[in-house]
């Protein structure tokens, strides 16, 4: 039984076996009913990144090199988009004037933007990346982490003056704030964003069969060491499971994956959670049904730009989106009122779903 309180975790899991750590795979044989020959190794690189860490398993033509690759393009990323970095190119923007404009932006920054602009009109703003403010009046964000013991409505009131992208002035790329209070963060779009820059930095290296894991978000090429399919599997949340008690099991054929849930980042006042999940169309903590969403897309970034949305929006709203959305499919785990949490598929997710 799931217990709602707790967040799905992700492990990698190798076919048939379980594994307890993030260990590489090796294999050194045909796999048998297969016409693709299997690669004698799969190196694992490991790492931190953007507060949380990194596994790669790949099989790379350079792979010494590899490390030092990953680590100076996250490394980079970070430097652009990351608001817990002062000198970040988004905190000079979150810290600027109003009267100050910003075009010629660095790539890693222009392509979040860009994708952020395309979802907010796609979710009906329920991707907004202009929420910063809020995320730290809640607690959330990159100043002090604290809960809030008593919520001060007019002020939370007073922050939507300046929420909304569409209060933002954008001239194609050109951006500017009408308020000095004005922020952006990609939190919710960077992580993502992030697993797909290396995984095209492994297609320049070299590297055809790979599996990307940043804090939980994947993308997945070609085949594991052993010739078959990746495998993602959604852990049994609960205090008392074991590493290898896993929910579900999913295939990654040449996808992306990214989950948005309240589990683990919370805050409680009074015996009362409140989770990081911010509603931009009130201001406050989202209050839903949905405890969790996973979404497999063709990029990392839609997928993590789409489980925010939904988890924003809530369960029936987020149905509705994904039944628009072509080749994107979601999991949603409802938490009933007993205590128990059911999981519910729509647009093509249970195909990827090992029974």
């Amino acid at each position: 039984m799931i217990k709602p309180h707790l967040r799905k975790i992700l492990v990698i899991l190798c076919p048939l076996l379980l594994m307890a750590s993030f260990s590489s795979c090796k294999e050194s044989k045909k796999n048998k009913g297969s016409t693709k020959e299997v690669a004698p190794s799969y190196d694992l690189v490991t790492g931190t990144t953007m507060g949380t860490y990194y596994r790669v398993t790949a099989h790379c033509i350079n792979h010494k090199k590899i490390k030092f690759s990953i680590d100076s393009l996250l490394l980079d990323i970070n430097s652009i988009v990351s608001t817990y970095e002062p000198q970040a190119y988004i905190s000079k923007i979150n810290t600027s004037d109003a009267d100050v404009s910003f075009d010629n932006h660095p790539q890693h920054f222009e392509v979040n933007l860009k994708s952020a602009l395309h979802w907010y009109d796609l979710s009906d703003g329920y991707l907004d990346v202009s929420i910063m403010p809020l995320v730290n009046y809640w607690g959330f964000g990159y100043q002090e982490k604290r809960a809030i013991t008593k919520v001060d409505s007019s002020y939370v009131d007073g922050i939507f003056d300046y929420i909304g992208l569409d209060k933002w002035l954008i001239d194609d790329i050109r951006l500017s704030k009408v308020s000095n209070e004005q922020q952006l963060d990609f939190s919710a779009l960077a992580k993502g964003y992030a697993v797909d820059q290396v995984g095209e930095l492994l297609l320049s290296k070299g590297c055809s069969d790979f599996l990307i894991d940043i804090g939980g978000e994947y993308v997945a090429k070609g085949v594991n060491a052993k010739g078959t399919i990746w495998t993602i599997g959604l852990s049994t949340p609960s205090t008392d499971a074991k590493p290898t008690d896993v929910e579900l099991a999913i295939m990654l054929d040449n996808k992306a994956l990214a989950s948005s849930g309240n589990y683990r980042n919370y805050h409680e006042v009074d015996g009362k959670k409140y989770g990081h999940t911010l509603d931009p169309k009130t201001g406050y903590p989202y209050q839903d049904e949905l405890l969790g969403v996973t979404i497999i897309a063709d990029q990392c970034i839609d997928a993590d730009a789409i489980a925010t949305a939904c988890m924003a929006m809530g369960y029936r709203k987020a149905v509705t989106f994904i039944d628009q959305l072509p080749n994107v499919g979601a999991c949603f785990l409802i938490g009933d009122d007993d205590g128990t949490i059911t999981s519910k598929f729509a647009n093509g997710f249970i195909r990827s779903v090992i029974r």
